[in-house]
């Protein structure tokens, strides 16, 4: 979910909104009683994570900078350092890195790894 949260960004209630309509403009066989009501929990379960990300996001400091990885990788601005910030997000959203140490091994692992 988080990817997919990051990935739309700020247009996800809009998106959800906007799947809300489209269900209720939907007929057919698929679509009855109990089928409708799971999707609209879904897009419920969807619409209330979204803000409890944004939340966890707000709530969670970045253990590295743009400057950071530049200055760890010595490395100039680019591409390459906004992909390193999303990649080491995602990884500290997933617990995966829990430090600036962590951050600092994985931002190197993950440069090499992309310039093979």
């Amino acid at each position: 979910m988080h990817r997919f949260y990051r990935q739309v960004g700020t247009d996800v209630p809009e998106l959800i909104l906007l799947a809300y309509g489209d269900l209720g403009a939907t007929r057919g066989q698929g679509l009855v009683d109990e089928a409708r009501a799971r999707l609209e929990t879904r897009f419920d379960d969807l619409l209330n994570g979204y803000f409890v990300y944004i939340e966890e996001q707000a709530r969670t400091p970045r253990f590295l900078t743009g400057a950071d990885v530049m200055e760890l990788l010595q490395i100039a601005p680019g591409p390459m350092v906004g992909e390193l910030l999303e990649a080491l997000d995602e990884a500290q959203t997933l617990k995966i890195v829990n430090s600036r140490k962590e951050a600092e091994r994985f931002a190197k692992d993950h440069f090499f790894k992309q310039s093979q």
